[in-house]
């Protein structure tokens, strides 16, 4: 696919009406994708669960700019989007969240403290 075709489709892709977002919402870095976080969150609860699982920080590996992007310096991966998450042992994912730096606000809906997730575990 062509670059230019590929931005005209990528400028169509909306998962939030901007005009209906109060600013308190908008203090969240992912704002605008926050629908679909929280509805991609709540298709993995339904997923069977493992009885043994544990949390990691996972590195999505990134090169654009971002503000949610983070620098790591001993992955493998050193720039990209950090997220908490829980897996299972077989390595499927059942729970996660985007780290926002430190002034970032992290998901209200659907947090992932490591107090809740070692009781689920």
């Amino acid at each position: 696919m062509a670059r230019n075709r590929f931005q005209k489709l990528m400028s169509h892709v909306h998962f939030v009406n901007n005009l209906e977002v109060s600013e308190e919402e908008k203090t969240d870095k992912l704002w605008r994708l926050r629908p679909w976080l929280d509805s991609l969150q709540n298709s993995l609860k339904k997923l069977p669960q493992e009885e043994h699982s544990s949390v990691d920080e996972v590195m999505v590996p990134f090169k654009g700019r971002s503000s949610v992007k983070q620098y790591m310096r001993n992955k493998p991966h050193q720039w990209g989007f950090k997220l908490w998450g829980r897996a299972g042992a077989s390595g499927t994912l059942y729970e996660f969240d985007v780290y926002q730096g430190a002034s970032g606000q992290q998901s209200k809906a659907n947090p992932v403290s490591s107090a809740r997730l070692q009781r689920s575990c």
